[in-house]
Formats: structure tokens, C-alpha cells, sequence
């Protein structure tokens, strides 16, 4: 997430930080969108995403960066796969900077196995980070400022948030549901290494359909 992928894209040369300019508005904070590639909305399970997403392409994402990642133009090297890029603005053309990428993919050919994203998908429980900051900022952990800056970011509503609906959708494919699908894996690879018989396969977790609130 967020500064872990731009290591991997510098690491594998898929894309190169650039500070993003006045003319962009400077840095990217707030509840903002992302947009699934085409090769995102043809994915294994982002395209699960896609079905969910009211136009089949637009993600709500907790943003927080200096710089775009910008990958050259074309398929991206080493097999990588451009999963989504920013918008300028909700509901603005799509941007050239990459923020969702998958370098492998699991065995059974649908969950991303080395995927990174350039959002937030852990910031779900907005009025519990709130609650984290307000604590940070009374201890004098952090300053006013940091503070101010953090908790305008958690505060910011659109009229279709749907009391944060479209957040756990995003945490739920981009986060959340891979990590639950590798945990499961190595519980019962380690459970067979035992002699045991694990009662859920990884796979099945698939075909389950994550928990989130309504939408209202």
C-alpha cells in the first residue's frame, strides 16, 4: 500500500515517481476514485469488483500522496498488469498515473499473489481512525497541523457514499480479500503439514461473498 508501491514499481522498472504538479493540483488527499484498467475489468477477480461498481469501472479510494507513478506507454514489463490508474477528479478522466498493479498471480489462475495499490484500502472504519488521531493529537504524538491534515482526508463526504459503502468495496478486493485468501493457504498448507485436514479449502473463499454493511 501507498509508499510499498512505489518500492515495487521502482523495483521491478514498471514506473517512475513523479511529484505531482501544481497544474494537478498537488498532492492527492481525500476521498477520491480510482479507475480499473481493461485489463483490471477483464481480471479474475477484479472484474467480480467491476460487477459491483455502479458503472463497472470506478472505485472510491482513501488518497494520501505526493507523487504519481507513470508507467510507459504499452503493456507494462516483466508480465506485470496495470490493475487500475487515478482519475482527475470523481467522476474525471482517467489519469496517466498507475496506482493498482499485479506482478503474479496465484496458481489457481484468479487472486493477485504480488499486488500493490497507491491508496488507503485499510482506512475503512473512518470514525475509528478518527478516534486514533484525536488520541495521537492529545498525547502530542503528532502536530496540529499533521493532525488537521489527516482528519480533512477521514471527514470529506460525497452525497453517494452510502455510509461508506464504496469504501469496503474497495478494501474488500483490494485488501482485505487477497490477504484473507493467503492466510487461509498457509493455515492449511500448514495444517497438511501436521497431518491434519484443514475444513476450508482457499479456493472455496472465492465464491464467498465478503461482509459489508448495506447499502443505503
Amino acid at each position: 500500500m501507498c509508499h510499498s508501491f512505489g518500492v515495487m514499481c521502482r523495483w521491478s522498472g514498471i514506473a517512475q515517481p513523479v511529484l505531482r504538479p501544481a497544474e494537478k493540483g498537488g498532492k492527492s488527499a481525500g476521498i477520491l476514485e480510482n479507475v480499473l484498467t481493461d485489463e483490471g475489468a477483464r481480471h479474475p477477480w477484479f472484474r467480480q469488483l467491476a460487477e459491483e461498481l455502479p458503472d463497472h469501472r470506478r472505485l472510491r479510494i482513501v488518497d494520501h500522496r505526493l507523487y504519481d507513478l507513470i508507467a510507459p506507454a504499452g503493456p507494462l514489463p516483466g508480465g506485470a498488469l496495470a490493475i487500475g490508474h487515478e482519475t482527475r477528479g470523481i467522476g474525471g478522466p482517467e489519469g496517466e498515473a498507475l496506482t493498482m498493479a499485479e506482478w503474479a498471480r496465484d496458481a489457481a489462475g484468479v487472486m493477485p499473489r504480488i499486488f500493490a495499490v497507491n491508496h488507503h484500502p485499510e482506512i475503512v472504519d473512518r470514525s475509528r481512525q478518527m478516534l486514533v488521531l484525536q488520541q495521537k493529537l492529545d498525547r502530542g504524538e503528532v502536530t496540529r497541523e499533521w493532525f488537521e491534515d489527516r482528519a480533512r482526508v477521514l471527514t470529506e463526504t460525497y452525497p453517494d457514499d452510502a455510509a461508506d459503502y464504496r469504501l469496503h468495496l474497495t478494501s474488500d478486493y483490494t485488501l482485505m480479500g487477497p490477504l484473507r485468501y493467503q492466510l487461509y493457504r498457509q493455515v492449511r498448507l500448514r495444517a497438511t503439514a501436521l497431518g491434519l485436514t484443514p475444513p476450508l479449502h482457499e479456493d472455496e473463499l472465492l465464491q464467498a461473498q465478503p461482509v459489508r454493511p448495506a447499502a443505503v
